[in-house]
């Protein structure tokens, strides 16, 4: 097993409590636990911010030191240390830069008006559109969707009203803003697990209807079990689509169906709130409520991010 033990040193024990191995990093302390991975390959461990100075400069970073153990082997086996590298970026001030985006991302203010102490609006903007042009804010999500609870899985889809800054990107590409009943709209199409959290989504226009798009987000959705969704999604191709995938399928048929709902299990389907509560904690977050963005990927990371944030507490 491998333990802190101080000094910025980190070694590794065998089962008598012996150092058998170590590696050293440049800071003075590390400020929390190391997180092992599930085959004891890698250990993540974070350093103290305390006494940050140009003479210590990788203080307050997260490092990966690689231990060449491969699963559960005996600790006498391969006992070879690689050197450590930083696992992010060690620019100063890049903490309160994703606070800053946080911040935007929960109250929606234009970015101009982000508070002066998370640094300047203008490199906090060029660092998320930046990330979200690299598709990094949609990494971050779908990390931590791998282990999901797919036995049930529950479709919706919510219009967002588009703000007029949104409007008129240059890009000259669809940005998944359409015109319906409330005005410029999108629409975000949400698959939720089993335990009412954000499996995946997509985005489109708000003049896009449920059942167009449920067969492309049903296709991003594998190893689910059960289906769920209200009688908007009654329709045989996405039946054919998700039994397919495997799924069973819980959507009651409208009331002009031939068929009926002789055999639908009206227990399983009133756990549909599931997603009508994740829409409701997702639109905490203003820039989700209403679309500010005027790119569709910087709505899309917004989106993902927010996702992301609801999963942490899990």
């Amino acid at each position: 097993m491998a333990s802190l033990g101080g000094a910025g040193q980190v070694v590794r024990l065998n089962y008598d409590g012996q150092v058998i191995g170590s590696v050293q990093l440049p800071v003075s302390q590390p400020s929390c636990q190391a997180f092992a991975g599930p085959t004891q390959e890698q250990l993540y461990i974070t350093t103290a911010q305390e006494g940050l100075n140009t003479e210590q400069p990788s203080a307050g970073s997260l490092y990966i030191v690689e231990t060449g153990i491969a699963g559960l082997a005996e600790p006498t086996l391969r006992l070879e240390w690689t050197t450590y590298r930083p696992a992010l970026n060690n620019k100063a001030g890049l903490r309160r830069t994703v606070e800053g985006i946080l911040f935007r991302m929960r109250t929606g203010i234009p970015w101009r008006d982000l508070p002066e102490h998370f640094g300047k609006w203008n490199s906090i903007y060029k660092a998320f559109n930046h990330w979200s042009k690299k598709g990094i804010w949609k990494k971050l999500f779908s990390g931590l969707t791998t282990d999901s609870n797919l036995e049930l899985v529950f479709i919706d889809g919510r219009d967002v009203k588009a703000h007029h800054h949104s409007a008129g990107a240059a890009a000259g590409h669809d940005e998944h803003i359409g015109k319906s009943r409330a005005g410029n709209t999108s629409k975000v199409h949400l698959a939720i697990n089993a335990k009412g959290l954000s499996h995946v989504f997509t985005i489109t226009g708000g003049h896009i209807n449920d059942c167009t798009e449920a067969p492309a987000l049903i296709k991003k959705i594998e190893g689910a079990q059960i289906l769920i969704a209200d009688k908007g999604y009654d329709s045989q191709t996405i039946r054919a689509e998700a039994e397919a995938l495997g799924m069973s399928v819980i959507i009651p048929r409208k009331k002009n169906s031939i068929k009926g709902n002789k055999g639908l299990d009206w227990q399983l389907y009133k756990l549909r709130h599931l997603v009508e509560n994740a829409f409701a904690r997702l639109k905490h977050c203003r820039a989700v409520a209403i679309r500010y963005d005027k790119l569709a990927r910087n709505y899309e990371s917004i989106v993902s991010l927010a996702c992301a944030f609801l999963w942490l507490p899990m």
